[in-house]
């Protein structure tokens, strides 16, 4: 209770006293990490929490969800369709391109995005974008629609490297495959109300150890910029007096960015704005006067 005492203390005097900022220069730099890392955990849990929320409230979906996996799974896959591995090289028995549709029951918009799968044996990579589909089969590739980079290719040989020669894919061996799945559909409500509790428990630590050293990151070159700055003014702060108070000025950035998440809005570099000018504020108002210890 104590901790949690101490933990409010500081993070009301770091959001709203400059005047208090004084005493860190004194604190042990373990003191101020304990404080941001527990800070970075606190906003991990609401976030994490929110995002629980959101799960619960899509769990009646699951049974849906479920038959809506068999039935896609169960129809997706051509009746006509055979596929056969040749030297690592797929060949098929229809006319191509031969094309396969997204199914409804995806739901996917309509756009430039028209077929699920394009197999032509004798594509080449460059006409990707003309057959509007999320994957492209050649005998020599399978390629993936990408947005970043419009798509990713890999090659058969790695994919084919451990499939038989002769192998041959028809639909019914597809559904065979498919039926492999069944027995793992009841763990579907167990595994998401594991995750419904990792959101809650371990999530925010471990997101809040790689918000940690991002940040910390990041305040070595805005630091410097603040030193600069106490320089500037004459300030007696050190380059680490400076670091140490920055990471107590993180709170203003923290608490709005975790405000704006929660609320599902977006406002670009307010979070660092207000960083920079609460912490310009704090160090323009440093003083030589007496310090507290903190530890």
């Amino acid at each position: 209770m104590k901790k949690l005492s101490t933990l409010v203390y500081v993070f009301w005097e770091s959001l709203t006293k400059p005047e208090y900022y004084k005493d860190i220069t004194t604190a042990k730099f373990s003191f101020s990490l304990k404080y941001l890392y527990l800070l970075l955990s606190f906003s991990s849990l609401l976030l994490g929490v929110k995002a629980a929320i959101g799960v619960i409230k899509s769990t009646p979906q699951i049974p849906g969800f479920i038959e809506k996996t068999k039935i896609v799974l169960s129809q997706i896959y051509p009746e006509e369709l055979t596929l056969t591995v040749r030297d690592k090289k797929i060949s098929t028995n229809v006319v191509e391109p031969y094309f396969i549709l997204i199914p409804k029951e995806i739901g996917v918009p309509e756009g430039k995005i028209k077929y699920l799968l394009a197999i032509d044996t004798s594509a080449d990579i460059a006409d990707f974008d003309n057959y509007q589909s999320w994957f492209l089969l050649s005998n020599e590739f399978v390629a993936i629609k990408d947005n970043s980079t419009g798509y990713k290719v890999q090659p058969l040989s790695e994919v084919l490297k451990d499939v038989p020669d002769g192998t041959t894919m028809k639909k019914s061996d597809f559904n065979t495959l498919v039926a492999l799945l069944d027995p793992y559909y009841q763990y579907v409500y167990p595994a998401v109300y594991v995750f419904i509790v990792f959101l809650m428990t371990l999530w925010p630590l471990f997101v809040a150890v790689f918000g940690l050293i991002g940040r910390l990151i990041l305040l070595v070159f805005y630091s410097l910029l603040l030193f600069i700055m106490a320089k500037l003014l004459k300030k007696s702060l050190i380059y680490k007096n400076v670091y140490q108070m920055s990471m107590h000025g993180l709170t203003i950035s923290i608490l709005i960015s975790t405000f704006l998440a929660l609320i599902n809005f977006s406002i670009p570099y307010v979070s660092l704005l207000a960083f920079l000018i609460w912490m310009a504020i704090v160090v323009a108002k440093q003083t030589d006067l007496e310090v507290k210890s903190l530890k």
